[in-house]
């Protein structure tokens, strides 16, 4: 079963210690909704954050989260991640063409890493920033003082996937490592933007040899299973 925090209301969940779940968590679903993680682990099953248009999602992740994301769906999302944040599948910002996601990396310790699943999906762990919506992903606090935090993706890069979307994605700094491939506008025309204001980038092509790498392609649909 589906779960929901907040529906048509404001309602504030802090997850401590070890949690998990199998259907989809949603937090903001027709109304406001924000997930607090401070400690431990908390493996929710698929997470939509921003469900439905109107809707307004915020997760603050300080401990072990893993799912398979999407922030901003047909609503608005964000996520807060200064610890560990594990994606099986795909890390979607912006996922329908009313969906607005936003994502943020600090802290010197900090990781996202975005790995294949298994049945792979279609494209497979992947980070699209701006599917058919807005996306914005930052890495790193403005005045670089966290170069530690790191962003692995297993599969491919994009900004700015259907027509009509929009994504951005600044380094400030960290070490961001991408599997496949780093694509800046696919089948979108808009301002789709990369900003390197410091860190490092290496895209190491390692996606090629595994048999659950999925692609992007430009235009299609990706495979979603929150929302």
């Amino acid at each position: 079963d589906n779960q929901s925090v907040d529906n048509a209301g404001q309602l504030n969940a802090v997850v401590r210690g070890y949690s998990t779940g199998t259907g989809t968590t949603i937090v903001g679903n027709s109304g406001s909704g924000h997930l607090t993680i401070t400690s431990g682990t908390y493996t929710p099953g698929p997470l939509d954050v921003g469900s439905q248009d109107g809707s307004d999602g915020t997760v603050d992740n300080g401990g072990v989260l893993i799912d398979d994301a999407i922030i901003g769906d047909a609503g608005t999302g964000s996520m807060n991640n200064t610890a560990a944040h594990g994606v099986v599948g795909n890390l979607i910002l912006g996922n329908q063409s009313t969906g607005n996601g936003t994502y943020t990396i600090t802290g010197n310790t900090a990781q996202t890493t975005v790995t294949f699943a298994n049945p792979a999906e279609a494209p497979n762990g992947a980070l699209i920033v701006g599917n058919a919506g807005t996306g914005n992903f930052t890495q790193g606090m403005a005045d670089q003082s966290d170069p530690g935090n790191q962003v692995t993706v297993a599969g491919d890069v994009a900004l700015g996937l259907q027509s009509g979307s929009t994504g951005t994605y600044t380094l400030n700094d960290g070490t961001l490592t991408v599997g496949g491939a780093m694509i800046v506008g696919a089948a979108s025309t808009n301002d789709n933007v990369f900003t390197q204001n410091g860190g490092t980038v290496s895209i190491t092509g390692s996606a090629s040899g595994d048999g659950l790498y999925a692609p992007v392609s430009p235009g299609a649909v990706p495979s979603t299973s929150p929302g």
